[in-house]
């Protein structure tokens, strides 16, 4: 996908079950551009909120006592969208010409930040921080 533009995409996933972390770390090399994107798309029925701090954010499912808690890079602005038309985000379609909104986290990045992103995503129960 990217090697047609000139650009290298590595991806390292991280397991440390002591910490109970999961930590994803996204390389870009080769000629970037001045601003990189980044998505994270989840199921219909997830509730997305903003966590305790300003890079972090907590996914929700009704009916589950667990939650992922999600820490963005802080280099890399964040925001959320659900069912949006400008931009076209937010969106889930399990069938052709059927589509329901769903969480998009949509990430930006310039200049030399566009270069790599680090996301830690924790599972815990509600109530209890991790």
């Amino acid at each position: 996908g990217y090697a047609a533009i000139g650009i290298s995409h590595v991806r390292e996933l991280r397991c440390s079950p002591q910490a109970g972390e999961i930590e994803i770390v996204d390389t870009l090399e080769g000629k970037l551009a001045d601003e990189a994107e980044i998505f994270f798309h989840f199921a219909p029925d997830i509730h997305l909120t903003r966590g305790p701090a300003v890079n972090d954010w907590v996914a929700t499912r009704p009916g589950s006592d667990k939650k992922l808690m999600l820490h963005m890079d802080a280099a890399w602005g964040f925001e959320c969208f659900r069912g949006s038309t400008n931009p076209i985000l937010g969106w889930y379609s399990a069938v052709l010409e059927e589509k329901t909104p769903a969480v998009t986290l949509r990430g930006l990045a310039r200049h030399s930040a566009a270069r790599g992103c680090v996301t830690r995503i924790a599972i815990t129960e509600q109530g209890r921080a991790k």
